[in-house]
Order: C-alpha cells, then sequence, then structure tokens
C-alpha cells in the first residue's frame, strides 16, 4: 500500500530545512509571531485542511497475513518445520 509523493523540494525547487528561518517565515509570508485568525481563515479555504487523505485500511487478518510476504520469513518458516521433522526441536 506504498504510495510515492512529490516532496515540497522538489515541488518547489527549495530545500526549506537549509534555509534560516527568517528566509523560510519570509518566503510563505508569514510573521515570526504566527498567522492572524483571519490569515489562517483564508489560508484554510485557499488550501484546505493541513491533513492526509484518508485511505482504506486492510482488515486485520490481511495485515497479518502480509507480515508473512518475505522470503526470509519463509526460509525461517521451513527452518522451523524441517528442525520439528528431524526431531530437533
Amino acid at each position: 500500500m506504498a504510495f510515492e509523493a512529490e516532496s515540497d523540494s522538489e515541488r518547489t525547487g527549495r530545500d526549506w530545512h537549509a534555509l534560516e528561518a527568517g528566509d523560510v517565515l519570509a518566503a510563505l509570508g508569514t510573521p515570526r509571531g504566527g498567522l492572524t485568525a483571519d490569515e489562517a481563515e483564508r489560508r484554510l479555504e485557499q488550501y484546505g485542511p493541513n491533513r492526509l487523505p484518508k485511505t482504506k485500511r486492510a482488515n486485520a487478518i490481511t495485515r497479518f497475513l502480509l507480515q508473512f510476504n518475505n522470503l526470509r520469513i519463509y526460509v525461517l518458516i521451513g527452518a522451523g518445520v524441517l528442525a520439528a521433522a528431524i526431531g530437533h526441536v
């Protein structure tokens, strides 16, 4: 259920983590004390809520079975079965 999303630095061409705080505030048009209630409401209307989209979750049984979807797990299960078969348990 993995998906790839475009990072903010890819989208804007800026490495936000490498900028000084004042430069980031200026680029985003944000005062150091934070947004006013009116500005926050305007941006909420413009950009929407800051939430990840909801995705359909797999049920508990499917999630449990997906834990075994790995070659190493199959090798370990096989080794356990073989050890039990030859009485090494």
